[in-house]
């Protein structure tokens, strides 16, 4: 278990998200109709057949993506993610805690960092996985005296951040590979990550080269999706879905939250915040999945389509099966999304 922070260390700390929130949603499940019974079957590999119509699911399963299908998935989904998502560039889950989706969610991330950038006085910060640009864009602006810098493995996503940025000073776009660095030692005093080291192919090997390029002292911040502690002893169904979701949106090593935690703390980090905002993230996935819904109800042009641009649909069984990953509550489902914060120590 991870030391508590006060309210002044974070500008709000573990309550920005309240715990009569997390109680209200935790028995939700967001799986609708053929889909909830299919995935709630006694016999899973049945259950989860029914889908099979319109996904290989046993070769899902079986698949091991790495990271060279991360370029193909993003450049192909960008039609998603800018018409379903969020035409203002987020790439990322809305973080709604009075339970109602709003799309001022999806600044939470942005301004949950920005507390700790202030917090910690940081001056140089970086956002690793920084997708089309949208936190660093509105730290930037509200933080003129701060340098950012965002580094990217999509190029497609490296232009359109620096369309953004262009007018921004403070605000440096860079492409490159977070499991390669292209920065000096102790070059930032704060680094941060978006739902962007779950596409990792080795998560720890991003956490070395995280831990190189802070300064003694500095600060990483992530806000991720992991699997849950015990992952191994949830149901097939469960664990499947997981899987699946893995496969399509491209986690190739999704490693269980506290697992991660002490790994990098043996790396030489020191834990500061560790907060579940699962529940607050809950509302997003609720629209994800109607709007997934929607899509299966069309069945021209699916084949081409999916023959085309294979990841573009696979978004919508991810969609579909995100609510599985996550139901039940923080400590029942197979899936978690954290708020978390190490220190790296000297």
């Amino acid at each position: 278990m991870c030391p508590g922070v006060d309210a002044d260390e974070t500008g709000g700390g573990t309550d920005f998200f309240p715990q009569a929130h997390r109680a209200r949603r935790a028995g939700t499940v967001y799986i609708a109709g053929d889909l909830r019974r299919s995935l709630t079957e006694a016999d899973s590999t049945r259950g989860l057949a029914r889908l099979g119509p319109h996904f290989d699911l046993p070769g899902l399963l079986s698949e091991r993506r790495g990271l060279d299908a991360v370029v193909p998935y993003f450049t192909q989904s960008a039609p998603l993610y800018f018409f379903a998502h969020s035409m203002r560039g987020a790439m990322h889950m809305a973080l709604n805690p009075d339970g109602r989706f709003h799309r001022r969610g999806y600044e939470a991330q942005a301004l949950i960092v920005e507390r700790h950038v202030r917090t910690l006085g940081a001056r140089r910060v970086l956002e690793i996985g920084c997708g089309r640009g949208f936190n660093l864009l509105g730290l930037a602006r509200r933080n003129p005296h701060v340098a950012f810098v965002g580094l990217d493995l999509t190029p497609w996503h490296v232009r359109s951040a620096r369309l953004v940025a262009h007018r921004r000073r403070n605000l440096e776009i860079d492409e490159g590979d977070f499991h390669h660095l292209p920065y000096a030692d102790g070059a930032f005093d704060l680094v941060f990550s978006v739902e962007a080291i779950c596409h990792a192919a080795d998560v720890y090997q991003v956490v070395e080269e995280v831990r190189r390029v802070l300064r003694p002292g500095g600060r990483f911040v992530t806000i991720e999706p992991w699997r849950s502690a015990g992952f191994d002893t949830f149901e097939e169904e469960a664990r499947n879905a997981v899987r699946l979701v893995e496969t399509a949106f491209v986690l190739p090593d999704l490693q269980e939250f506290d697992r991660w935690l002490d790994r990098t703390t043996a790396l030489g980090f020191e834990p500061i915040v560790s907060e579940d905002v699962t529940a607050a993230a809950l509302p997003n996935l609720d629209k994800l999945h109607r709007q997934a819904l929607r899509w299966r109800r069309i069945s021209w042009g699916r084949p081409t389509l999916r023959r085309l641009a294979p990841h573009l649909t696979e978004n919508a069984l991810a969609a579909v099966l995100l609510g599985e990953c996550f139901r039940n509550g923080p400590s029942t489902a197979p899936g978690c999304y954290r708020h978390t914060v190490v220190e790296r120590r000297s």
